[in-house]
């Protein structure tokens, strides 16, 4: 963590300051970076996130610069937390079990995300950087926290996980939950769906919707 902090300060970005250490007890005197939390903020001013978001954009394409000795975003640490999805979220949270067929298509899914991320440029990933884990800090950009975790991966890894919160989970899943939920004879000719909703994911789980308007 000491580390990263020094790392980040050197590409001029805002995040807690290690002031003292001791590193046999385990302690840390760092800088205070405000109470302002973004998703905080953007709740209470809605038209103020658009500009807090093109902020965060800024400074992480700043991280992406920081140079520091890390572990890598190996295809070992990819598909086992990939793993986590199948194992823990789709039967703990949605109570849904995975047929054969479906893990078959879940490992090809898995197989192309860990080839995409593997071919990108490999650059500083922050692996939680989203708007609970960024501060409001008056004239400057973005306070950083929880950065203990960073490894070297994909470069779009953090841009994409950027907005992942905003929505709870439920309506994360809304793809999964309809592809359950919309029969597989039908008779139907027009797809309505929520914002939400991502429509890719939900016709890469059924293309046999894709010929609806």
């Amino acid at each position: 963590l000491i580390r990263v902090s020094g790392a980040l300060f050197d590409q001029s970005l805002t995040c807690p300051r290690v002031i003292n250490a001791d590193i046999e007890l385990g302690h840390l005197r760092v800088t205070d970076l405000g109470d302002k939390v973004y998703l905080a903020e953007m709740r209470r001013q809605p038209d103020r996130v658009d500009a807090l978001y093109e902020d965060a954009i800024a400074a992480l394409i700043r991280m992406l610069e920081v140079e520091c000795e890390l572990l890598p975003y190996d295809e070992k640490r990819l598909r086992d937390e990939m793993a986590l999805f199948h194992e823990l979220f789709l039967p703990k949270q949605l109570n849904v079990g995975v047929t054969a067929d479906g893990q078959h298509l879940l490992e090809s899914v898995y197989d192309l995300l860990v080839d995409n991320a593997l071919c990108q440029p490999q650059r500083f990933v922050h692996r939680d950087y989203h708007s609970r884990n960024l501060m409001v800090i008056d004239g400057s950009g973005p306070g950083i926290l929880d950065f203990q975790d960073a490894v070297i991966g994909p470069v779009t890894y953090d841009l994409v996980t950027l907005p992942a919160k905003k929505w709870h989970w439920r309506a994360r899943t809304s793809a999964l939950k309809l592809s359950q939920l919309i029969k597989r004879e039908h008779e139907y000719t027009t797809l309505l769906t929520s914002s939400v909703t991502s429509l890719a994911e939900l016709l890469g789980l059924r293309p046999d919707l894709s010929k609806l308007r």
